[in-house]
């Protein structure tokens, strides 16, 4: 019993560590007790500045002229918090702002994780528009950032996740900061490095020598949109600095040279993964993998040039090719589906997350779909979108009610025909797993056939389900969603999220859900697509 009293504290924490996007429950568990106040405040400031930069829409670094002025400025309010830990000196350097001495009950500097440039460049820029164009000077803006990471420094801040986001209009201020505190970054185990402009060189090198701990880089390079020799070498240079790799997502259609995972990193590299690259000349694959010992996923996500050209290199692989995840967007016009068909074969064993996308055929998607269904029973993550086609949505209940249904967690469905949405809501809820954790719906939903849903699945607890309906159009005897949700779900509490969004908007009724502790979030900040989920997984 005793023991048992100990280990309260860490019981807690671990379950806290469940809600780090979750920041209604966790100001909620602020108000519970000491013990979960103490244990929420971090995990609410590891990350403000990317929380305050989000919006209903994501922020599109393309098109990024007077983004800034799409934040809330209440949310940019932290940074007086912060600012309150100068000393008299460097506080008096701020005279248009009224700040006051640090006297709070946390060390709240002290416990960021993650940073992104591009969101704390943003923040800031929304931050001294509060104080009118007296302050909306380079020098001012400037002084901020060194002022930020002076505190970071002296607090003894330690970076876990650093995002490089590196374009035209940011401020250079924000990386000389940092570089004046490198012990700030040099600890980061997770790095991924968005490049949209070349002037930033000598930062990259400056990382390259201060940042020997990171496991995890994300390199989303588009080398066609610099030259390949520049991208090339740059993440060479990348790759090669950092001897302890353990995870690295490639993005884009060009990448870097993969001899250097082989050389470098055949005894740490653990999980790669490609997202819509195109492998088209690349003939070196087998003495690639080959030559990575422990590794233990491959993720290949709507990439290019999947052909006979690839596929001869994977067959010929002297070891598994443990295959976790494919997600297929385009079909190689010359091999067509075939290479993807003896991918699905060869790697059946391993394969634990299957979709598909913009494929318009729907004899392809049904060649699909018969492979999962003959060939693979370890489907954890079911992504399928255009599902237009009765017999295809036939087959996907089959698959999951006879096939993947204990290890399915996490299914995303969508169509845009109202035919098709109530074959798939009148069918769909009977065959669920006991328990989801995931559950996205986007398709064309009819009351009628909502409520059928919702009732058939009763016997499931979905911990967060999404509903996308771009069309809503209820009899005179039909219930609205309101009505449906309350009845059939919240009632028997059958699930903790709900994600939501509608063009006849029945969001701030939803809201009132709420009062069932169920959380109701905006459904593009509850979406958990399979990129995301697989950063998280593996």
């Amino acid at each position: 019993m005793c023991s048992e009293v100990f280990s309260l504290p860490e019981v807690t924490n671990e379950i806290m560590q469940n809600f780090h996007d979750d920041y209604k429950t966790l100001y909620s568990c602020i108000l519970v007790n000491r013990l979960w106040c103490r244990l929420s405040i971090p995990l609410l400031w590891e990350n403000p500045f990317t929380f305050a930069a989000k919006r209903k829409h994501t922020i599109d670094i393309r098109k990024r002229k007077h983004a800034s002025n799409n934040i809330d400025i209440r949310k940019c309010q932290f940074v007086d918090i912060y600012l309150r830990n100068l000393d008299d000196d460097d506080r008096a350097k701020f005279h248009l702002i009224n700040l006051y001495p640090s006297n709070t009950l946390f060390n709240y500097p002290s416990f960021i994780k993650c940073l992104n440039t591009y969101h704390i460049f943003l923040v800031i820029t929304k931050y001294i528009s509060k104080f009118g164009s007296s302050l909306y000077k380079k020098n001012d803006q400037t002084l901020i950032y060194k002022s930020l990471f002076k505190i970071f420094n002296e607090n003894k801040a330690n970076l876990h996740t650093f995002e490089l986001v590196i374009v035209q209009s940011i401020s250079q201020n924000i990386f000389d900061s940092i570089m004046q505190y490198p012990n700030f970054i040099y600890n980061i185990k997770i790095l991924s490095i968005n490049i949209h402009h070349f002037q930033f060189d000598f930062f990259l090198s400056f990382l390259s020598s201060n940042c020997n701990l990171i496991s995890t880089i994300h390199l989303p390079f588009n080398v066609r949109s610099f030259g390949g020799s520049y991208i090339r070498n740059l993440s060479s240079r990348i790759l090669s600095s950092h001897k302890n790799l353990k995870k690295i997502f490639l993005r884009y259609r060009d990448i870097p040279s993969l001899s250097l995972l082989s050389f470098n990193h055949s005894n740490t590299l653990k999980m790669i993964s490609f997202f819509r690259v195109s492998f088209d000349g690349i003939v070196i694959l087998k003495e690639v993998f080959e030559n990575l010992n422990v590794l233990e996923s491959i993720h290949i996500l709507e990439c290019y040039s999947i052909n006979s050209i690839f596929i001869h290199q994977i067959i010929n692989i002297n070891k598994p090719f443990k295959l976790r995840s494919l997600f297929i967007n385009k079909i190689d016009e010359i091999d067509g589906i075939e290479p993807y068909i003896v991918l699905i074969q060869h790697s059946c064993n391993y394969l634990e997350n299957f979709g598909f996308n913009s494929i318009s055929s729907y004899e392809l998607k049904r060649e699909f779909l018969e492979r999962i269904n003959n060939y693979c029973s370890k489907i954890k993550y079911l992504a399928l979108h255009e599902l237009n086609d009765n017999q295809n949505i036939i087959l996907t209940f089959d698959i999951i009610n006879n096939n993947i249904r204990q290890n399915l967690n996490y299914i995303s469905i969508s169509n845009d025909t109202i035919e098709h949405s109530s074959l798939i809501l009148q069918g769909l809820g009977q065959i669920l797993p006991p328990k989801l954790e995931y559950l996205d719906l986007s398709l064309v939903i009819n009351t009628s056939d909502f409520e059928v849903f919702l009732k058939n699945s009763q016997n499931t607890f979905i911990n967060k389900l999404l509903i996308k309906s771009d069309y809503y159009k209820p009899t005179e005897d039909d219930e609205d969603i309101f009505t449906c949700m309350k009845k059939y779900v919240m009632e028997k509490r059958r699930f903790n999220y709900l994600g939501f969004v509608s063009r006849n908007s029945y969001y701030s009724k939803l809201k009132e859900l709420e009062s069932y502790n169920i959380v109701v979030q905006d459904y593009k900040d509850l979406n958990i697509n399979y990129y995301k989920y697989i950063e998280v997984t593996y």
